[in-house]
């Protein structure tokens, strides 16, 4: 299975640590990736390391805590406050009004966020046939519904 960016990443950076005086021909050979692709991997390490914390980046420590930081700000400001749903919705809104459709259907959760952006809500029914009429009995009392 071919590495991903990151990994052919790490392991051009982890060769270079080893010996830093390999050239870009011997760093290809030692990780068996094209001298092309090694040199992208220099020049952007190059371009990262303009800042002094940019090494700390190129280790698995580095690159957890990373996925971290960004998991933490898409809950926060994404779904922790709702920001992804309402720029979703306003953009389904936007696309609907230039198709020129007259109706968008929209699920079943989240209303007050729908209402923000103009939509109506329809009550909704649901059809249950159940096959165990002990639970049936319990549904009945809770909601105290008899036939």
């Amino acid at each position: 299975m071919p590495l991903n960016i990151r990994e052919r990443s790490r392991k051009v950076a982890n060769c270079i640590k080893t010996n830093t005086s390999q050239t870009i021909i011997g760093i290809a050979a030692a990780t068996h990736l094209s001298s092309s692709s090694v040199h992208r991997h220099c020049q952007a390490m190059e371009r990262r390391n303009q800042y002094p914390e940019s090494s700390f980046w190129e280790t698995e420590a580095g690159h957890q805590w990373l996925v971290r930081l960004v998991f933490g700000v898409v809950y926060h400001f994404g779904l922790r406050q709702g920001w992804v749903l309402r720029v979703s919705l306003a953009s389904s809104k936007q696309r609907a009004w230039e198709l020129n459709c007259h109706t968008l259907y929209l699920a079943y959760t989240a209303a007050l966020e729908k209402k923000k952006v103009g939509a109506r809500p329809y009550p909704s029914y649901a059809y249950v046939q159940l096959m165990e009429h002990y639970n049936q009995a319990v549904l009945e009392s809770l909601v105290g519904f008899n036939n």
